[in-house]
C-alpha cells in the first residue's frame, strides 16, 4: 500500500496521494520515538515511530518527484 505521508504539528498524515487534500489516517506521533529501523525491509531506508509499545514501521521510496529532498 502506497501512501505520501507527513510529519507535522506533532501527527503522522497520509494521503492516497501527494496532492489530495483528504486526509486517509492521521496518528498523533507527538512524544513518540523516531528511529532508523532495524527490520528488513524491501526499500533501502526504513523508519521505526514507537509509543507506548506500539510501532509503525515505514519503508521509504523516491520522493523527490514530489519535491521532497
Amino acid at each position: 500500500m502506497k501512501r505520501f505521508c507527513v510529519l507535522k504539528h506533532g501527527r503522522l498524515d497520509c494521503y492516497k496521494d501527494p496532492l489530495d487534500d483528504s486526509i486517509e489516517f492521521s496518528t498523533i506521533v507527538a512524544g513518540a520515538s523516531l528511529d532508523l529501523s532495524d527490520k528488513s525491509a524491501k526499500r533501502d531506508f526504513a523508519v521505526k515511530i514507537s509509543q507506548h509499545g506500539h510501532e509503525i514501521f515505514l519503508e521509504v521510496s523516491d520522493g523527490s518527484r514530489y519535491g521532497c529532498n
